[in-house]
């Protein structure tokens, strides 16, 4: 897990060790592909950093408990944050004052979330990474689906890269307005101030 700072404070936490990394019949394993890919270019931070922002990289095994951290963000005077693991980044972001959000890792879906006291944990995390205003939903059938798009000011998709969303059609036929980033798949569909608005970058 890695931890990197943003320009007006952001923090971002990242798995990248912690497993065994072993080759079989000569190849390497997934994780170990991955821990090298990672290493060589993270797609957040590019991300983040395509968007004005500066990441500071700090590994989490650096820090021992919650309250290192602590002092971490107070001394580079950090105000958000994104943790790669719900439980092994999130756990140490908790109770710290600074908005941040959460990156599922496979782990949290097929092991942790079956340990209770890591559930338990888990869980805390995410209703404190909560935004206002932001709510995960679960599937739904589409008719319910349409109900709740109807009772939105908007429906805005953020894509970096996009076919044809069927939620930018879904949303026009239902008279809803749209948001949607300015890229191919969005701008054939979307046209400027007429059907809907586009975008070329978050602000």
């Amino acid at each position: 897990m890695s931890v990197k700072a943003l320009p007006s404070g952001g923090l971002v936490m990242k798995k990248i060790k912690g497993k065994q990394d072993h080759h079989v019949t000569g190849q390497k394993t997934p994780w170990l592909q991955l821990k090298e890919q990672l290493e060589e270019q993270d797609p957040v931070q590019d991300h983040l950093e395509a968007a004005g922002h500066v990441c500071i990289l700090k590994d989490a095994f650096d820090f021992e408990n919650p309250s290192e951290i602590s002092n971490f963000i107070k001394a580079e005077n950090l105000e958000a944050a994104v943790a790669l693991h719900l439980y092994r980044g999130g756990r140490l972001l908790q109770g710290n004052g600074i908005p941040f959000g959460i990156i599922f890792g496979g782990t949290d879906l097929n092991e942790d979330v079956n340990q209770g006291d890591k559930n338990k944990v888990m869980g805390k995390v995410l209703e404190e990474a909560r935004t206002p205003g932001v709510q995960l939903i679960r599937e739904m059938a589409q008719e319910d689906l349409h109900a709740v798009m109807k009772n939105c000011f908007a429906v805005v998709n953020s894509s970096v890269s996009e076919g044809m969303s069927a939620a930018i059609l879904e949303a026009m036929d239902l008279e809803v307005p749209v948001l949607a980033r300015n890229i191919p798949g969005n701008s054939a569909v979307v046209k400027h101030e007429v059907t809907g608005l586009l975008f070329s970058d978050p602000q």
